[in-house]
């Protein structure tokens, strides 16, 4: 998918937010060089309050 964007659609950086009770997307987004660079607050479905975790890959 990172090479179809950055050869096809001439992307040159991606963009995503995970929350911070989701470990494992951390975790294998990390993996593929995602770097976080934005903490911001959220509420959840339950009204509880989490962390969204803004990363970026350079491609």
């Amino acid at each position: 998918m990172v090479a179809k964007v950055k050869d096809e659609l001439n992307v040159q950086e991606l963009h995503l937010v995970c929350h911070n009770v989701n470990t494992r997307g951390l975790i294998f987004y990390t993996k593929l060089g995602f770097k976080p660079y934005l903490v911001e607050k959220k509420t959840n479905h339950t009204g509880q309050t989490i962390a969204g975790i803004r990363m970026k890959l350079s491609v």
